[in-house]
């Protein structure tokens, strides 16, 4: 057999090593670079990408994204903001969503605050807060 069930043929210790997340510049739309490489992020910076792409991505879409994957929540009655209505439902879309990122164990309450949007979420059994921004 090409590759034996038992060992994995990234590294060859049975185990996949975990993907690097590079930092991703919303408002520029475009990858953060530092001296022509591509930023790294830390888990924390990772989670709060993951769920800005999230919260970006229109629910069922694109097929290339799973069919409980992305947030519907913002266009909800014709708000393209965040608002007071729309966050039950942001909340109820993250929590569906989780399942797909491996660094947030828990979406907690979800809140909309001086123009971003605040998440209480559980990341790699730390609680934290996560703020994003331009909504």
């Amino acid at each position: 057999m090409l590759f034996d069930a038992k060992t994995d043929f990234y590294n060859g210790a049975g185990t996949v090593p975990k993907p690097k997340t590079l930092s991703f510049d919303w408002l520029e739309e475009r990858y953060r670079m530092v001296d022509g490489s591509p930023l790294e992020v830390t888990e924390v910076e990772s989670a709060k990408q993951w769920i800005e792409q999230c919260i970006r991505t229109v629910r069922g879409k694109y097929t290339i994204y799973p069919i409980n994957y992305g947030c519907s929540a913002l266009d909800i009655r014709g708000y393209k903001k965040a608002n007071n209505l729309a966050l039950p439902e942001l909340e109820r879309e993250l929590k569906e969503a989780i399942v797909y990122c491996d660094e947030i164990a828990d979406v907690g309450n979800v809140r909309f605050s001086d123009g971003k949007i605040k998440i209480d979420c559980v990341i790699n059994d730390k609680l934290g807060v996560i703020e994003i921004e331009g909504y």
